[in-house]
């Protein structure tokens, strides 16, 4: 089985995109869940951390650094989309 050449775009897409996208999620998440803010922080954080795991570990397997920066524009449409909804 030959290697995958690495691509620069993947690597930036894990580099800056993975952390970008991990923080507009939890951001969201701390912004829009209708329950107490001192259990809104911690599952907003626990999701900005998981989600950049998530992520750090999936964008090394697309196929192109255009997939792997179109899965974190996808995140950050899905989080700016929730973020602009209705006030809760």
């Amino acid at each position: 089985m030959t290697p995958r050449p690495r691509s620069p775009a993947r690597v930036l897409a894990v580099v800056v995109g993975a952390p970008v996208t991990a923080f507009a999620i939890g951001a969201v998440l701390v912004e829009r869940l209708p329950i107490a803010m001192a259990v809104r922080f911690p599952v907003g954080a626990h999701a900005m951390l998981w989600s950049w795991v998530a992520l750090v570990l999936a964008l090394p397997l697309c196929s192109s650094g255009a997939r792997a920066w179109a899965w974190c524009g996808a995140g950050i449409t899905v989080a700016a989309l929730l973020g602009l909804g209705a006030a809760t």
